[in-house]
């Protein structure tokens, strides 16, 4: 999906999602480049983090490094690909993304912290399941967003979703 940039250090990080081909699974990718390293003709492959501390330490050193978060739950139904981009609150570090099952997850220390999905208090929170995610926008405590339209009056809606508890 469309990648979104981090903006207290001067956009050097980058967050997408990415369906996992052999599983169909959706994954949070967190990327911080590093200038300098690798050219068109000779790409130069980023330190993978075996987990968020990981991430959290290599994204303060000098190369690149990357770190990969399947979504928690089924995320992705019948092996389709998602619609939803990710949206980042930039005060709360708080990234937002819809899946391909009707579900809205919540990752938190995205880009200055220690990364990790949000699980219990209401998260990921089930909107429709089944349902195909559009992008979602957060505001004022807030999340919005939309779902494809299913049979007869299921789908098709926007939801508003509680930032803290995810009740819909």
């Amino acid at each position: 999906t469309s990648p979104v940039l981090s903006y207290e250090d001067g956009g050097k990080q980058v967050a997408f999602i990415q369906r996992n081909g052999s599983t169909g699974t959706l994954q949070l990718v967190l990327l911080k480049w590093a200038a300098g390293q690798g050219s068109a003709g000779a790409p130069a492959a980023p330190s993978v983090a075996a987990n968020a501390a990981d991430y959290a330490t290599a994204r303060t050193n000098a190369g690149s490094a990357m770190y990969v978060m399947t979504l928690n739950g089924t995320s992705n139904t019948g092996n389709v690909p998602t619609y939803s981009s990710p949206f980042v609150d930039y005060v709360d570090d708080v990234l937002w993304v819809g899946d391909g099952n009707g579900r809205l997850h919540k990752f938190t220390g995205v880009f200055k912290g220690t990364p990790a999905e949000v699980v219990g208090g209401g998260f990921p929170a089930t909107l429709e399941a089944g349902l195909k995610l559009s992008p979602p926008v957060s505001n004022n405590g807030q999340v919005y967003i939309g779902s494809s339209a299913g049979a007869a009056t299921v789908g098709g809606k926007l939801y508003r979703v509680n930032a803290s508890t995810g009740v819909v």
